[in-house]
């Protein structure tokens, strides 16, 4: 069963339940590769230049698109990663516990950002519960960061605000690193068209809970 697509203007990519990632070229189609990632890998990315995947036990690797071996393991976090994003050659990373990570694949290192700002972001931003769902870079070294309840743009190279900065419930946030959108509810998901347009999808409970099956309703299970 494939679990996840991903797409360039020139390759496929199919990651299936069994975590083998094949890997097509578009134009003539055909079956370049198989990679066998590591056991219960539930996630990859691409990028023009390089492939990563991530496992549910916090292990993420890099591969080099053009030979399919691998280039570097990033250190393993005790969560599992739940989103990632190229940029050039840097790899951004969100965790399950919502912390973030930016990678550089050349120098096989946490980037200077991650080391001095991404780690010490405000107690708040941890303590929101929806997990992380999308991120990805726009061409103004903004990071995009997205969860089902609020759509944040974290600035690179800018100093984090204090540990215990309410990061959720202000509206002044001109001088802080983190920007806060609470325009969309629910969202589903979330990408950029250009340097100037975001297509956002909102998905309201209630229309969910219309799919559902009268016994997930009712909350009665095994009936």
């Amino acid at each position: 069963n494939i679990i996840q697509l991903r797409f360039n203007s020139s390759s496929l990519f199919a990651l299936t339940s069994r975590s083998q990632l094949y890997c097509f070229s578009i134009s003539p189609y055909k079956l370049n590769h198989i990679i066998s990632c590591l056991p219960s890998t539930l996630r990859c990315e691409i990028s023009s230049k390089y492939i990563a995947t991530a496992d549910r036990y916090g292990h993420v690797l890099v591969y080099l698109n053009s030979t399919y071996s691998i280039l570097a393991q990033l250190p393993q976090q005790t969560y599992q990663c739940t989103a990632m994003s190229f940029c050039s050659d840097r790899l951004a990373c969100a965790y399950a516990n919502r912390s973030l990570i930016e990678y550089d694949i050349q120098q096989n290192e946490y980037s200077d950002w991650t080391r001095k700002h991404l780690t010490r972001m405000p107690l708040q931003w941890f303590s929101e519960r929806s997990p992380i769902i999308n991120l990805f870079y726009d061409t103004k070294d903004k990071l995009f960061v997205i969860d089902s309840t609020y759509l944040s743009i974290i600035e690179r190279g800018k100093k984090m605000p204090g540990t215990y900065t309410k990061i959720f419930n202000t509206t002044n946030q001109t001088s802080s690193p983190i920007h806060v959108c609470k325009q969309f509810k629910y969202l589903l998901h979330v990408t950029l068209l250009s340097s100037t347009q975001v297509f956002v999808v909102e998905l309201l409970p209630s229309i969910v809970e219309q799919c559902l099956p009268p016994a997930l309703k009712r909350k009665r299970f095994g009936t």
